[in-house]
């Protein structure tokens, strides 16, 4: 009972905010594919407008933050509107001057799970602080290219599989470790 009034008042609050003489000039700037400009709001705010457009307009959004600290602060603030799993987090690559083999394999797969869910339209919030949103990234068709779909009971030759592992950035090891490897023997994989 507590939950379903919360989602209405959470609803009706959205719909009056959005309804409000400048949350109808900022609809149609959307609707229209403009540019609009909104000065003034406090961050918790930009989160629940972010969140009330979403759920009012059923489209998905990019919100571009200055910071890693205000992605973090901001994904936990949507998060009492939106569903967790739907608000992806666009972090900037770690950057090494002494050893390219320090970067963390773990933030890249992240990153490139992200960018396989923004491919297949698999969210509706993308958060991308201003650092990595002036990294460059492959094109999406070529990022794509690199994709592999295997599914349960597929026969393929195995050292083709390997060959497109490599090229994808997986690496080869004697036991698999961690993500973005994988490990031969044999046939098996």
């Amino acid at each position: 009972m507590m939950e379903s009034n919360r989602g209405r008042v959470w609803s009706e609050a959205s719909r009056l905010l959005l309804r409000s003489g400048p949350g109808r000039k900022l609809r149609s700037a959307i609707a229209a594919r403009k540019p609009a400009n909104l000065s003034g709001l406090p961050d918790p705010a930009k989160s629940f407008l972010a969140a009330s457009l979403i759920e009012q307009e059923s489209k998905r959004a990019l919100v571009l933050v200055p910071d890693e600290a205000r992605a973090r602060a901001m994904r936990e603030e949507l998060s009492a509107f939106l569903d967790q799993d739907q608000i992806l987090t666009f972090h900037g690559r770690e950057l090494s001057l002494y050893d390219a083999r320090a970067v963390s394999r773990e933030v890249e797969l992240e990153r490139t799970s992200i960018l396989t869910r923004v491919a297949a339209g698999d969210y509706q919030l993308l958060i991308v602080p201003a650092d990595a949103a002036l990294q460059r990234l492959r094109s999406p068709e070529v990022f794509l290219s690199f994709a592999l779909n295997l599914s349960t009971g597929q026969r393929i030759d195995p050292l083709e599989l390997e060959g497109d592992l490599i090229q994808a950035g997986y690496e080869r090891v004697a036991q698999v470790e961690s993500p973005g490897q994988f490990a031969r023997r044999g046939d098996i994989m």
